[in-house]
C-alpha cells in the first residue's frame, strides 16, 4: 500500500471515519483505537489525523476490497482514512502486486540493500 501527495485538491468521495459503523454495502461495526493529531509524515509543516479503526469481526476479502475502493487504507487488521484538519492531499495508490515486474533499478537497489 502506497500513498502520494498531490496538489491539495479535495478528494472525490471523501467521507468521515468518525463513527462506530461504516458502510461497505453491509454495516460492519468498527472500533476507533487511536485518534490523535500528529505531524504529517509526508508534508512538512502539516498536521495529520489518521484514526485507526478495528472491525468488530474479520472482514471478508470482498469487504476489504470495498473498503479500499471507498478510500480506506489498511495496515494489518487496522483500517484508517486520512481526515486531516487542513489538508486533503493524500491519495491512495493500489499496486497490482501479482503483475509487478522489478526494473533494473529496483533489482540494483535490492542488491545494494543486501550488502
Amino acid at each position: 500500500m502506497g500513498r502520494k501527495c498531490r496538489s491539495g485538491a479535495p478528494r472525490a468521495g471523501a467521507a468521515s471515519a468518525g463513527g462506530s459503523q461504516y458502510h461497505w454495502g453491509a454495516v460492519v461495526a468498527t472500533f476507533i483505537v487511536y485518534d490523535e493529531l500528529d505531524r504529517c509524515p509526508y508534508l512538512a509543516g502539516h498536521v495529520a489525523r489518521l484514526p485507526l479503526r478495528v472491525p468488530a469481526r474479520p472482514l471478508t476479502r470482498g469487504e476489504v476490497d470495498l473498503a479500499l475502493a471507498a478510500g480506506d487504507r489498511r495496515q494489518g487488521v487496522f483500517l484508517y482514512r486520512p481526515t486531516c484538519p487542513s489538508c486533503r492531499a493524500c491519495e491512495a495508490i493500489r499496486l497490482p502486486v501479482a503483475a509487478f515486474a522489478p526494473s533494473a533499478t529496483h533489482r540494483r537497489t535490492l542488491r545494494a540493500g543486501d550488502e
